[in-house]
């Protein structure tokens, strides 16, 4: 019985990665959106209380606003109506 219930757990899980409804598309990019703006805010935060050396900083701060990019236009993607 139990694993039934995992099996189609896990089959969901499955479905809603691989066909997502408009639904998840939209939730899936409001979470893009809301991690690029974390990386946004990390790199700020980096760049204004680091301690390390300027090399590091740049590129600690250079990596977050790249992934911020990215998360930025794969919400994009995702958030875009049908």
């Amino acid at each position: 019985m139990l694993r039934q219930r995992m099996r189609g757990a896990l089959g969901d899980f499955k479905d809603a990665l691989a066909r997502p409804t408009l639904k998840q598309k939209e939730a899936y990019g409001r979470l893009a959106h809301t991690l690029c703006v974390a990386c946004c805010v990390g790199a700020i935060t980096v760049l204004f209380g680091a301690a390390f050396s300027f090399w590091t900083t740049l590129l600690y701060v250079c990596s977050l606003m790249i992934w911020g990019l990215v998360l930025f236009v794969a919400g994009a993607i995702l958030s875009k109506g049908e």
